[in-house]
C-alpha cells in the first residue's frame, strides 16, 4: 500500500492521481474539486492510504456524501474506482476495525487482572 505524509499530501497524489478531474463518468465540472475518502479517514489505519481515495467536484462529492451507509455509495464507489479497488479497501476495512476491536479488548483484559497485591496479602 503506499501513504501520504499527512493529509494534505494525500489530497495531492489523489488530484494528480485522477490528473485534476473529477472522476465522475463525463463530467467535466471544476468547481470545488477535492479529494474524498473512500472509507473515511476517522479510520486512521486507512487515513493517508492513497487507495482510499477519489477526486471529484463539489457536485458529485455532494452527492457520495448523501449516499454513505445505504447500498447505492458501494455501486457509486464501485463505478469511480472499481470492484477491485472497492474489495481491497473493504478488506483493509475490516482488518483495521477488527485489529481495533482487539486492542480495546486487550486493554480491557489488563486492566481486568489481578494479583496478590491487589488484595494486600
Amino acid at each position: 500500500m503506499l501513504y501520504a505524509e499527512n493529509g494534505d499530501e494525500w489530497s495531492r497524489k489523489i488530484a494528480a492521481l485522477y490528473n485534476f478531474h473529477c472522476a465522475w463518468p463525463n463530467c467535466e465540472d471544476t468547481f470545488g474539486l477535492g479529494a474524498h475518502h473512500v472509507v473515511p479517514r476517522g479510520l486512521e489505519a486507512l487515513a493517508l492510504v492513497i487507495d482510499n481515495g477519489v477526486y471529484l467536484c463539489q457536485k458529485h462529492h455532494n452527492i457520495v456524501e448523501l449516499k454513505k451507509g445505504k447500498p447505492s455509495y458501494e455501486k457509486i464507489m464501485v463505478l469511480l474506482i472499481g470492484s477491485r479497488r472497492w474489495c481491497f479497501l473493504q478488506e483493509e476495512r475490516s482488518k483495521a476495525i477488527e485489529e481495533i476491536t482487539n486492542t480495546q479488548k486487550n486493554k480491557e483484559d489488563v486492566g481486568n487482572e489481578m494479583s496478590l497485591t491487589d488484595f494486600n496479602l
